[in-house]
């Protein structure tokens, strides 16, 4: 059976971990090995749950496990990754100019993203049927969907910048009747965009849940979200928590029992 893969992402404050909680107590309470992983960096799962904090998935129920991935822990795992790489492919470097251009890539804007992205990637590979992902707010959210189309025109740039000067270097190896190395920054571009189009595979393969509520203006970001996401050619659901969709009901998430209305809207859910 074929992994399937869940987001629930909007605007702060919707009702996003509630909502995913209740889904994935749905699927687990429909004989789905599920693994419910929190990317906020402001998790409250273990709250809602009403279990201890662990640095690994907790059981919950039957076929029911909640994880809060740390930021930082991934983060540091990313770079180790990156300093790895470096420290592999431009021995050339001294190690003081290695380190200045490490610093650089810690200082990253899209650290956050990468960070992300490699726990989802981590995560997804584990033994469970569906992973549903309570996401960060739209903006953080939007970020990390866009982080392999992103990079994927960034690679593609820097390979075609490789090759102009691959191309002069040849000129001058052939002059000085010299063999020409091969590059092995360009296999190192190669080898990253196959990760990012796998990255962005899964993405596709994903449905992704904008949580709102009736008020207008959540109403509104959730549609522009949607759009958004929309132009990364993303399966996208607007899902309207304490309202149609999902009425006002007293879950009862720490014992895993979900009201009927909720249920029945689920299972309409899980065909997408």
């Amino acid at each position: 059976m074929e992994k399937r893969i869940f987001f629930f992402t909007g605007k702060g404050g919707v009702g996003k971990t509630t909502t995913s909680s209740m889904f994935s107590i749905f699927l687990a309470n429909n004989n789905f090995k599920t693994l419910l992983i929190s990317l906020d960096p402001a998790h409250n799962l273990f709250d809602i749950f009403k279990i201890q904090p662990s640095n690994n998935p907790v059981k919950f129920k039957e076929n029911l496990f909640i994880y809060e991935a740390e930021p930082e822990k991934y983060k540091k795992i990313f770079l180790s990754r990156v300093r790895s790489e470096m420290e592999k492919n431009f021995r050339y470097l001294t190690a003081f100019n290695l380190e200045h251009y490490f610093k650089t890539i810690e200082k990253s804007p899209i650290l956050l993203e990468q960070a992300m992205a490699t726990a989802f990637e981590s995560l997804t590979e584990k033994e469970f049927e569906c992973f549903v992902f309570d996401m960060p707010p739209s903006a953080l959210s939007y970020r990390f969907f866009s982080l392999p189309e992103n990079s994927l025109i960034w690679l593609e740039n820097l390979t075609n910048l490789r090759k102009i000067i691959n191309d002069k270097r040849e000129i001058i190896a052939r002059i000085k009747k010299e063999p020409m190395e091969k590059d092995p920054v360009i296999n190192k571009l190669q080898t990253l965009k196959k990760q990012y189009e796998a990255l962005k595979n899964k993405f596709l393969r994903a449905t992704v849940f904008i949580v709102k509520n009736p008020d207008r203006i959540s109403s509104v970001e959730a549609e522009r979200v949607k759009e958004w996401l929309k132009a990364l050619n993303l399966k996208v659901k607007v899902l309207e928590n304490r309202g149609r969709d999902i009425p006002e009901t007293a879950a009862q998430i720490s014992i895993g029992k979900l009201p009927p209305e909720v249920e029945k809207t689920f299972k309409s859910l899980f065909s997408l």
